[in-house]
């Protein structure tokens, strides 16, 4: 098309090639960025992902997410994506395969597939983990294929059935996205405040904890996060697996019974299956026995809830 002597056809495509320029310009600025967060930040709360697993992960997601029945959503997903490239109509009845795709719906498919191989494959090589939710920038694409999926059925009532079908799923998901207590904080907040005084302080580790606890925690407390002994607030992901496998949960305990005197009490919602933290959380409270029985005042819940934790009590001798 670029060759070509029409001026009429290759108009749309010189538009593009400038729109892809220009792109490539406003987004340079952004590129030192990227190369610092890739050799400092990255993702450390998991492994790399192989893009066969990130492939399933993505259509579990779309089929409605982590329930009991994603995995049928997740089948129906897939084979409206196959029917959308590949499927036609032959009568009411029957339905083929064209293995040379719908013209109509080629270009699309190849844009989402393309962009799906090149991000799992440079986040595979740079170990850098995977999440359903970064396919969004291809989900417009597939909802259109799975849409072309579906009205490969020549029959009215088929295409209804399907649609119904693929609702029902979805709408499972989504009710159980809403009615999912995705963490056990609000509960740990509340045995917190049960028992807590004002002037107590609260230790999450790891520091992941921190932004979901703060929210549901009681007010008039000291919040403190490991390893960088800040309030919770934020994790700053700089240099994470670094600072973690560094850090001294031994000394950290000691600056905290330090700041707690003979008066206040401590607790520490923690929990040892975090990535980088691994031995740190059980040294702190180790250390933190050693000088003050623990109370356990919530176990973990990992089999209900997605972010899980425990919650102990360190009182002050008497």
């Amino acid at each position: 098309m670029w060759r070509t002597k029409d001026r009429v056809a290759r108009r749309p495509w010189v538009g593009l090639a400038v729109a892809l320029v220009a792109a490539g310009l406003v987004f340079a600025p952004w590129l030192p960025i990227m190369l610092f967060q890739a050799a400092h930040t990255g993702t450390p709360w998991a492994p790399a992902t192989r893009p066969t697993t990130a492939l399933t992960w993505m259509l579990a997601d779309n089929g409605g997410g982590y329930y009991g029945e994603q995995g049928l959503g997740a089948v129906l997903i897939a084979l409206a994506l196959v029917l959308g490239v590949f499927g036609y109509a032959v009568d009411r009845r029957t339905t083929a395969l064209d293995l040379r795709t719908r013209r109509e719906f080629r270009g699309a498919a190849w844009i989402a597939a393309f962009t799906f191989l090149i991000g799992c494959s440079v986040s595979f090589v740079s170990h850098s983990a995977f999440a359903g939710r970064y396919t969004a920038v291809i989900f417009p694409l597939l909802a259109v294929i799975v849409a072309a999926g579906i009205s490969c059925f020549a029959s009215r009532w088929i295409r209804f059935g399907v649609v119904a079908t693929v609702c029902l799923f979805l709408s499972v998901g989504a009710f159980w996205n809403v009615v999912y207590n995705r963490t056990q904080l609000k509960a740990l907040g509340d045995a917190t405040a049960l028992s807590a005084t004002p002037g107590d302080i609260v230790v999450f580790c790891p520091d992941q904890l921190g932004p979901a606890g703060l929210r549901v925690m009681p007010a008039g407390l000291t919040y403190i996060s490991y390893p960088n002994y800040g309030s919770g607030q934020f994790v700053d992901w700089v240099d994470y697996t670094d600072r973690n496998q560094a850090s001294d949960p031994a000394a950290f305990a000691g600056r905290v019974l330090k700041d707690a005197g003979s008066t206040r009490t401590v607790f520490v919602v923690w929990s040892d299956s975090y990535k980088t933290f691994e031995g740190k959380c059980t040294g702190l409270i180790d250390a933190l026995s050693a000088v003050r029985p623990p109370q356990l005042l919530m176990a973990e819940n990992g089999g209900r809830y997605f972010e899980h934790a425990s919650l102990l009590r360190f009182a002050p001798s008497s």
